[in-house]
């Protein structure tokens, strides 16, 4: 794994992992979601909708998530839904 890629998702008040954030939160979001679609193309359309670049991440993570690489996340972080480790 690359150093930048991207490991977790702050969102909220808390980290997740790319999996629980497709699964559980992106399904409530008003967006269509395209079958086979990685949780980071689904993130970029529904950016695309909202009119913000999220390479500039000047938004708050509680409308939407922010990219997390693993030199940001620490040894004990874990998802706050599924609780496993990054």
């Amino acid at each position: 794994m690359a150093h930048l890629d991207v490991a977790a998702y702050f969102y909220k008040s808390g980290t997740i992992c790319a999996r629980c954030l497709r699964d559980r939160i992106i399904p409530a979001w008003p967006i269509r979601r395209p079958g086979g679609a990685t949780t980071e193309n689904i993130l970029d359309e529904y950016a695309k909708t909202l009119g913000f670049d999220r390479d500039r991440p000047a938004f708050s993570s509680y409308k939407f998530p922010h990219r997390m690489t693993y030199s940001e996340l620490m040894d004990s972080d874990r998802c706050y839904v599924c609780r496993r480790k990054f």
